[in-house]
């Protein structure tokens, strides 16, 4: 597992299961491996990318049009909605609902959905099971994925993974960091500068300098790194 706190992106890499969440400039790009979405908010418009599919939703004043791009586009499907203010877009086997409210754009796949608040810069992802919630405003992010889950607090600067009986916390604040994996368990404290390892005779090297932690449990293996 990886997590990694950029000054604008979150990445958490489990193995086959990737995900990383870019926060640029009215830019949110959550990948899950295979299947990413990406959603971008411009002045006038709003780009939703799953995969090799993609759309753009063009935001005017009184007009709401959408392109889909590398699929043959019904033409009962290319239509301005302006009562209700939604759509549904057939890309092959996969439909897609966008439901424009005042201030925010829901995207609807079938089980999934997304939706983004423009207004309080809230974007929440239910993608069947897992689920990844984004708070750009108050830099808070839960990322749920089934029974494991990630919680990044970038303002209190606290990282919490659990992946079932495998725990590790990271506190930015206190500058500690505790790894739980069932017997195994390894404690850092950067403030005082030492650790306590107990990982049977597997080896953990630390770099203090340019403050990364790497685990390496043969096929497992777990890196922290502090920005």
């Amino acid at each position: 597992m990886t997590v990694d706190i950029g000054s604008q992106y979150v990445t958490v890499d489990m193995g086959s299961q990737c995900m990383t969440v870019y926060m640029g400039s009215q830019c949110v790009t959550v990948d899950m491996g295979s299947q990413y979405v990406t959603v971008d908010m411009g002045s006038h418009y709003v780009t939703v990318v799953m995969g090799s599919q993609y759309m753009t939703t063009h935001v005017y004043s009184h007009t709401l049009s959408i392109h889909v791009y590398s699929h043959i586009l019904p033409t009962h499907v290319y239509s301005h909605i302006m009562g209700s203010q939604c759509m549904t877009v057939d890309m092959g086997s996969q439909y897609v609902t966008v439901g424009m409210g005042s201030q925010y754009i829901t995207v609807n796949m079938g089980s999934q959905y997304m939706t983004v608040d423009m207004c309080s810069q809230c974007m929440t992802v239910d993608m069947g099971s897992q689920c990844v919630s984004v708070d750009m405003g108050s830099q808070d992010m839960t990322v749920d994925i089934g029974n494991q889950y990630v919680t990044v607090d970038m303002g209190s600067q606290c990282v919490t993974v659990d992946m079932g009986s495998q725990c590790v916390t990271v506190d930015m604040g206190s500058q500690y960091v505790t790894v739980g994996m069932g017997s195994q368990y390894m404690t850092i404290e950067m403030g005082s500068q030492y650790m306590t390892v107990y990982m049977g005779s597997q080896c953990v090297p630390v770099d203090m300098g340019s403050q990364y932690l790497t685990v390496d449990m043969g096929s497992q293996y777990l890196t922290v790194r502090y920005i």
